[in-house]
């Protein structure tokens, strides 16, 4: 417990699920409020006011208007002036207006990329992709910081059309200072007994000794033995959504993309071999494996008999059966800022101390008046305060360790996008995408990461005197990323584009409900849970999907 100075109350709401889809929450509908003036030009900006907020773009908008102030992108004016519209309205909401609005720029989420292409809804802005960023001290273009995947979605027939924005990654968020207290951390004989300085801390799941991830669980088998010494010391493993069941799925998304590791891009481009197919599995988990089989548009289903989709949902099982969460994580009241408040707040309360939170990178953001409220009324618990880390997903088995000679694998879910409007008056396109390079830059970029605490879906280095002034979260999302392959879950195949709905969401199953209900309300075991998924797509609705 923390020394209490003054008493608080909190107030918690709900959102939709559109406004909570990749963060929700965070900020409200409200647009920048500055009169205009009429000697400057004028960007209209729209921007996902979800999780990460509005905070990273009003600092790069006051930048940007700051290096422009003498410069003339319309006759008759000199500098320019931005102006954000924050919403909450999903992709959906905003298809339907795109055409009639001011903004010339959009920073959105949870689009289809390649339908708004085909509808012609986003223009074609290849050059400023292409180019350097000279005009702002870079020698790189945008194109540079894509990775090679990025560049095969995002280039359509030798055209861009858009750019990625931020990156959510849902996992495990965890307590450092409880993990220390409670010497929650692994010595190097296996044995959960340190302090997070100590020296036999065991090398966790990169199996290197001295780096970021030391004592820590290496395996799910190390992570179920970590959850039985927080119960056996009063606290409750973990905790999410019970209104949003679909935290806990994500999760299981992440783990089924770290345990596919470079098989994970076939699950959307259906191009590619893989040898860890299962052909049956007993009710004890006996599994027999298919012979190596190459995976393509026709027999795509197969993909799901993928060892990594069992894996999963067997710790699914596991936290469920044994009681590993809070139970307040089948409350359908708790919606995920409830249950962000929960665990933050149960360190310093009467409450048990909760370990981890399942939850996306965009939190941390998200909760960030919450600890405002709690570095006011506790001692040390303000956001910089405090060390809550990115856990790395620990892996299946040591065996699939090796395999993956130890490499980890992240997954972004949220399908963001920053375009220009293909309505925009050419006489303002080309501000519109000098903003957009500005905003890609690498110091916006990590300005976007001291700000959120999240990163980019872009290729980019934080020097050493930026990451020392970064909260604890952020470092630990950057330096776990930077020692990860990030998964981004799409193709540019038609096949991808006229499916995305039915196949971009895993863990679906024939006659079930999410996992974490089918587990904790009706019994189901991982074995049948998986059976279940293999049938979902039959060989004949497959073809009938080409």
């Amino acid at each position: 417990m923390a020394l209490l100075c003054v008493p608080f109350a909190l107030s918690m709401a709900a959102c939709s699920n559109e406004d909570v889809f990749g963060g929700g929450g965070g900020g409200g509908e409200t647009s920048s409020i500055k009169p205009v003036d009429e000697t400057k030009a004028q960007l209209y900006v729209w921007n996902y006011d979800g999780g990460f907020g509005h905070d990273w773009l009003d600092a790069a908008v006051e930048r940007y208007e700051e290096a422009n102030k003498d410069k003339v992108w319309i006759e008759g004016t000199k500098g320019v002036q931005v102006f954000v519209d924050n919403q909450k309205q999903g992709a959906a909401a905003l298809e339907a207006r795109l055409s009639t609005m001011r903004n010339q720029v959009f920073f959105a989420e949870n689009v289809n990329y390649m339908n708004w292409v085909y509808q012609g809804y986003v223009l074609d802005i290849t050059d400023m992709v292409e180019a350097p960023i000279s005009q702002y001290g870079e020698t790189k273009s945008i194109a540079d910081k894509l990775t090679d995947h990025q560049k095969n979605y995002y280039n359509m027939n030798g055209k861009y059309y858009a750019l990625p924005h931020y990156e959510g990654i849902n996992g495990l968020n965890y307590d450092r200072d409880l993990f220390d207290q409670r010497s929650l951390f692994f010595h190097e004989n296996g044995q959960i007994t340190e302090k997070e300085n100590s020296q036999f801390l065991s090398a966790g799941v990169d199996g290197k000794k001295g780096t970021y991830d030391d004592g820590l669980p290496a395996t799910y088998e190390q992570f179920y033995q970590l959850c039985a010494k927080l119960v056996e010391y009063g606290c409750v493993p973990m905790n999410w959504s019970g209104l949003y069941q679909f935290y806990f799925n994500s999760l299981l998304n992440s783990l089924v993309t770290d345990f596919l590791g470079d098989d994970a891009l076939i699950c959307y481009t259906y191009n590619g071999t893989t040898d860890k197919l299962i052909e049956s599995i007993t009710d004890d988990g006996k599994i027999t494996y298919m012979p190596e089989t190459k995976i393509t548009e026709e027999n795509g289903y197969l993909i799901y008999r993928h060892e990594g989709f069992y894996r999963a949902l067997k710790f699914a099982e596991t936290i469920i059966n044994n009681n590993y969460y809070d139970p307040t994580s089948f409350n359908g009241t708790v919606a995920h800022t409830d249950a962000q408040d929960n665990f933050l707040l149960s360190r310093f309360d009467d409450a048990k101390d909760i370990a981890m939170l399942v939850e996306g990178s965009w939190w941390i953001q998200e909760a960030d008046a919450t600890f405002k409220m709690m570095e006011k009324t506790y001692l040390a618990a303000g956001r910089h305060d405090r060390k809550i880390g990115f856990m790395p997903f620990p892996k299946a088995t040591a065996e699939r360790a090796a395999e993956q000679n130890n490499k980890t694998y992240l997954r972004d879910d949220n399908y963001t996008l920053r375009f220009i409007n293909a309505n925009c008056d050419p006489a303002y396109i080309p501000l519109a995408k000098d903003f957009l390079q500005f905003c890609c830059t690498d110091e916006s970029l990590v300005e976007y990461s001291k700000v959120t605490g999240g990163t980019m879906g872009y290729q980019y280095q934080v020097s050493e005197e930026d990451f020392e002034g970064l909260e604890y979260y952020a470092q630990s999302l950057i330096t776990h990323r930077q020692n990860s392959t990030v998964i981004y879950p799409y193709s540019n195949t038609d096949f991808f584009y006229k499916n995305k709905s039915s196949i971009a969401t895993f863990f679906q199953a024939d006659g079930y409900n999410v996992a974490s209900l089918e587990f904790k309300n009706n019994g189901r075991d991982a074995e049948e849970f998986f059976r279940a998924t293999t049938r979902y797509f039959t060989e004949e609705e497959w073809k009938n999907m080409q």
